[in-house]
């Protein structure tokens, strides 16, 4: 009687086993190799370069592609590194908006790793420097933070009362001549309070606790202008998203992304809507 061990089907099963045994190896060879190329790709710095002309009002497309590409790149837990040392020119609404989104990594993504550098330029160095742009994402630098040409960043979740006061005084202290005092202390504490207030009430829906509700400000006196800049900032979701839409508006919402193509809609209805 043949034994089973030299029939051909025992033989056949067994180079089957052998061939699948090699490929298992192969593939899990090659999975090593992948997992060990993505650590690598990971443990790797991306070094993403800022525009010279560093300002959202300014430089939209440009900009906006910098934190675009800086935001997908940090979520996916690569090691950032910030190139800002080519920055000629930044301007307060940037620093404010590039705060934010690094406020917004570390609290939605645990492992984001981000380094960076500061501008060459003196005039943009100071205005992080002054404005205490490096405090907040702790790096130490020497000398004061506080300028009489920069009020430092005022940050909160609600509506402050004290901090809306500080900027009048600020503004008034560097343009006041009479009777600008009063407008500057009227028109501009009105309009702190009710952007706070809406960053509260409207911007997060009931959702504030969950996604955040920060608001950020920023004010500058540029003494050749004779002016004080403002940016204020919040994180929320902005007007198209939370404006109650009609059954109408929802719908076109719902498929905005193939609808924009056609050029049919855009958020510009939505913001119109909102002002009737």
């Amino acid at each position: 009687m043949k034994k089973i061990y030299q029939s051909s089907v025992h033989k056949r099963l067994t180079k089957k086993r052998a061939r699948r045994s090699v490929t298992n190896s192969k593939r899990f060879k090659l999975k090593k190799a992948e997992r060990r190329l993505d650590k690598l790709l990971l443990d790797t710095p991306l070094e993403i370069c800022a525009p010279s002309m560093f300002s959202i009002i300014e430089n939209y497309a440009k900009t906006v592609g910098f934190f675009d590409r800086f935001v997908r790149e940090a979520a996916k837990g690569r090691l950032v590194k910030l190139d800002l040392s080519k920055v000629d020119k930044i301007t307060p609404d940037t620093v404010l908006y590039l705060l934010s989104r690094i406020d917004f990594l570390f609290s939605k993504f645990p492992k984001v790793r981000i380094q960076g550098n500061g501008p060459r330029n003196r005039e943009c160095h100071e205005l992080l420097h002054r404005s205490g742009y490096y405090r907040f994402v702790n790096v130490q630098k020497a000398g004061a933070y506080q300028h009489e040409h920069v009020l430092e960043i005022l940050t909160a979740k609600k509506v402050e009362t004290r901090k809306a006061e500080a900027v009048r005084e600020f503004t008034s202290k560097h343009l006041s001549d009479g009777n600008s005092k009063i407008l500057y202390g009227k028109e501009i504490y009105t309009t702190l309070i009710e952007c706070m207030a809406n960053t509260k009430n409207h911007a997060f829906g009931n959702d504030i606790v969950t996604r955040g509700g920060t608001w950020w400000l920023i004010a500058v006196y540029k003494p050749l202008e004779s002016c004080v800049s403002f940016a204020f900032l919040d994180d929320g979701a902005g007007i198209p998203a939370t404006v109650q839409k009609t059954l109408k508006e929802s719908f076109v919402d719902l498929f905005q992304n193939v609808i924009a193509k056609l050029g049919l809609t855009s958020d510009e209805r939505f913001i119109t809507s909102a002002l009737k």
